[in-house]
């Protein structure tokens, strides 16, 4: 076992999600290499690593997963804190909570209303396949008719985002969306969904937003945007091969005052809002913020697949 374990993404470069957490690891400098995934299931070598979790990305670090960019962004926070994601605003306020409900929104809103605008029908159909199985609210059928409707709520989320930007720096200096010296989280989600919409909507947010537009040329810079198609990568055999060989133990942990679990117990835990697909393992790890299952597989032996608590769901197995 190395004493510092490999750090690998697993993505695809269409992602947005995948790209916030690329820019981030660049940004903070962080020595990692990636495996490219298939942008619809099937993913079986993905599975001993993710327990059946669907979304991408998931980031490894030796024969740890984190899963959902929530938790991805505070292990890198946790571990390397410098540059950090919350710096102070010009002003002197902390930027954290600003910075994670700015992240929440364009999340929660922004990032699903993009995916109303796109053509549907130039789309692969294992990709189209893929999300009717676990978007809900995804139909084809009423995709085009609602298209136009959805747009103008788009907009108005725009319009939005562009009015909260603050004004350049007198020095000339980057205008980052919370007025910090340095980026946040926060600009780099709003990056994420500004790169998707000029993906989704050609030439819209050009015309439209010039003010987000400046703001993701900044964070392309920031996050190095072409250095992790150019980094080392792995098959999806040799990051289990890399699980397998760094295995690094976690004590049992309960930091959690308002639970109804115990350590050991067989639990589940899935997302809140789309691809609820339960993972199965055993509790070893609750905090307030993070939940951590432990699994055993043939492949690779033990594995700790950690999730977020926020728009997570944590159930007992049933016996």
């Amino acid at each position: 076992m190395t004493n510092q374990p490999t750090i690998i993404l697993h993505w695809y470069p269409q992602s947005p999600f995948a790209n916030k957490i690329a820019w981030i690891l660049n940004y903070k400098q962080v020595p990692y290499k990636t495996v490219y995934i298939d942008m619809a299931e099937p993913r079986p070598q993905r599975r001993p690593l993710d327990g059946g979790y669907r979304k991408t990305p998931i980031l490894q670090i030796g024969n740890h997963a984190y899963c959902d960019t929530k938790a991805i962004v505070a292990e890198l926070e946790e571990r390397f804190p410098t540059p950090s994601l919350y710096p102070a605003t010009r002003s002197g306020f902390p930027s954290k909570g600003m910075a994670q409900g700015l992240c929440w929104f364009v999340d929660t809103n922004t990032f699903p209303a993009i995916t109303t605008q796109p053509d549907i029908t130039m789309l692969p159909e294992a990709f189209l396949k893929d999300r009717r199985q676990i978007v809900d609210t995804f139909d084809p059928v009423m995709h085009p008719l609602m298209k136009p409707f959805r747009a103008v709520e788009l907009h108005a989320q725009f319009t939005r985002l562009a009015d909260g930007m603050p004004p350049s720096a007198p020095d000339g200096t980057a205008s980052w969306v919370l007025d910090t010296e340095l980026p946040t989280e926060a600009d780099f989600s709003l990056a994420m969904v500004t790169m998707f919409a000029k993906a989704m909507m050609p030439g819209y947010i050009e015309e439209k937003f010039p003010v987000l537009d400046a703001h993701f040329a900044q964070i392309a810079v920031a996050g190095k945007h072409p250095l992790t198609a150019t980094l080392p990568t792995l098959t999806a055999d040799e990051a289990l091969a890399v699980a397998k060989q760094e295995q690094y133990p976690l004590e049992p942990s309960m930091q959690n005052d308002q639970t109804v679990f115990t350590l050991g117990q067989q639990v589940t835990v899935a997302p809140t809002d789309y691809a609820r697909i339960p993972v199965v393992g055993e509790l070893v790890q609750l905090t307030d913020k993070r939940v951590t299952l432990k699994r055993q597989d043939d492949q690779v032996g033990t594995v700790y697949t950690h999730f977020p608590l926020v728009a997570f769901v944590i159930q007992p197995v049933e016996k």
